[in-house]
């Protein structure tokens, strides 16, 4: 489909000739999510509430979890984190009998790594440590690597330093294992921010390693 904008476009004229709620729930979702990726939040939103209003009418309970973690996620790249939290925690709550499907498991992450962002840092941290533990046992090593980001993440701005440089290191690692390239990106430039002041030689490495990776 081209770039993020160009995937709008299209998927704006499918929309018109769209037959079913299911198929054009479906189009929302990928609106929505190409537009996120494009940074035109506002669009973005716009898409994934109407997505969000058909999903509450076919029953479906994970295709709706689904959709309101790319709601969530677009709110939080608009920097709307409180209404993405708004939106998650009774994603979450709603959920609970289903926590071991991966939707599930993404909504528990994104509603811990949101809290963070708002320096509601225990809470975020148990939300991240409970998705970490079950990405690991289902197999899940993209949301696992993510949570490690997040958990090395918060473990700096608590003054853990050895904590986070560990868990940095470790989700970089994994996440270059399995091309995982975002998250990669992510751990590099916080490791180095970690590691600036003690070893700079080191930081500038793995920066220069994270301009290589966003080519």
């Amino acid at each position: 489909l081209g770039s993020p904008s160009q995937a709008v476009g299209f998927l704006e004229q499918a929309l018109e000739v769209a037959t079913d709620d299911a198929q054009r729930a479906d189009l929302l979702d990928q609106a929505g999510k190409a537009a996120t990726k494009a940074a035109r939040g506002d669009i973005a939103v716009g898409f994934l509430e109407r997505a969000t209003e058909i999903r509450q009418t076919l029953g479906d309970r994970i295709a709706l979890g689904r959709t309101i973690g790319l709601h969530a996620s677009a709110l939080t790249s608009a920097r709307r984190r409180e209404q993405a939290i708004a939106l998650l925690e009774p994603a979450v709550a709603g959920l609970e009998d289903l926590s071991d499907d991966p939707v599930v498991v993404r909504l528990m992450l994104s509603l811990g790594r949101n809290l963070y962002l708002i320096e509601q840092h225990d809470r975020g941290l148990e939300l991240t440590e409970r998705a970490l533990a079950l990405a690991e046992r289902l197999g899940l090593v993209d949301i696992a690597a993510e949570a490690l980001e997040t958990k090395g993440s918060i473990a700096v701005f608590a003054g853990r330093q050895w904590e986070a440089r560990a868990l940095l290191e470790g989700c970089r690692v994994l996440a270059e294992e399995n091309d995982l390239p975002e998250t990669a990106l992510a751990a590099s430039l916080m490791l180095a921010s970690v590691i600036a002041l003690d070893d700079p030689a080191a930081a500038v490495t793995l920066q220069r390693a994270g301009i290589a990776i966003a080519r």
